[in-house]
């Protein structure tokens, strides 16, 4: 259904491959004094109510959601945060739903070199060769490749990881002018935000509810009980300071062999994004 509201609600869309980024990019985003981070929204419908991975069900913002309810899913995130930017990661199945509310819908096409991505993916399924790994990163980078071209070009924002994290400010400040909306010092440190967040990479929340100083961080951990994915080593996080965070496990982890097996299969399209 279409509304008219006083004040624009804006929906930013992250689009992009799994393991790329994207929940810290959120939080990034989410931390703006306008912003909110959703996170994943795929399950809501599944469950047909939305579970916050850092509140559980004492959640302020989603235990008051309606999943049920005829009122547009944004607009009610919007009545119950007060916030006016959404950030929602790989919400392709919810894009009618951001127009039909009237949101005025941009996109983020987040692209991550893809070692790195096929060296997560291998650590993450253990049963993943290289090939499929490529493969898989490759699909999924055209798939969304595909998604991107069909909207209009002023509303896509190309953004690449690893320069967000080689210069966090100025590149959250070049997004926010590209928005429309001020940047604030503030997101860079986004573990400082009360997050209500749905679904999202555990090691990431781990690391952002450690910095917090959260009496039980590992609690993020809990919230994933009855995941049918692998469990995560987290290992890797507990040691990570996430405002200095940099991933590069995968120039030690994959082989010359298989860096060449990468190389045959999705060397021309990662070089496309810059990589070399």
């Amino acid at each position: 259904m279409s509304e008219s509201p006083d004040t624009p609600l804006t929906v930013v869309n992250i689009i992009s491959t799994g393991l790329s980024g994207s929940t810290w990019i959120n939080l990034l985003l989410g931390s703006h004094p306008q912003g909110f981070s959703i996170g994943e929204m795929r399950d809501v419908r599944k469950l047909n109510k939305a579970v916050c991975v850092l509140h559980d069900e004492a959640c302020p913002v989603w235990s008051k959601f309606d999943a049920t309810s005829d009122v547009n899913w944004f607009r009610q995130i919007e009545t119950l945060t007060g916030k006016t930017v959404l950030v929602l990661n790989n919400g392709r199945k919810f894009m009618q739903m951001q127009y039909d509310g009237g949101a005025r819908v941009k996109y983020i096409h987040l692209v991550r070199d893809g070692r790195a991505v096929a060296a997560s993916m291998m650590r993450k399924y253990t049963d993943r060769s290289i090939w499929k790994a490529s493969r898989l990163w490759k699909h999924d980078v055209k798939r969304n490749e595909r998604l991107i071209n069909r909207q209009p070009k002023g509303d896509c924002y190309e953004m690449i990881y690893e320069k967000v994290k080689a210069d966090t400010p100025g590149e959250l400040e070049r997004f926010c002018d590209w928005l429309g909306v001020a940047f604030d010092p503030g997101m860079v440190e986004f573990w400082n935000t009360d997050h209500h967040y749905l679904g999202g990479n555990k090691g990431t929340l781990f690391g952002m509810t450690r910095k917090a100083g959260k009496d039980d961080p590992i609690d993020v951990r809990k919230r994933y009980e009855g995941d049918k994915a692998p469990e995560w080593d987290l290992k890797h996080y507990e040691n990570a300071d996430p405002a200095k965070f940099v991933d590069e496990r995968w120039r030690r982890e994959l082989s010359a062999k298989q860096l060449r097996v990468f190389a045959w299969v999705a060397g021309r399209l990662n070089k496309k994004y810059g990589y070399v």
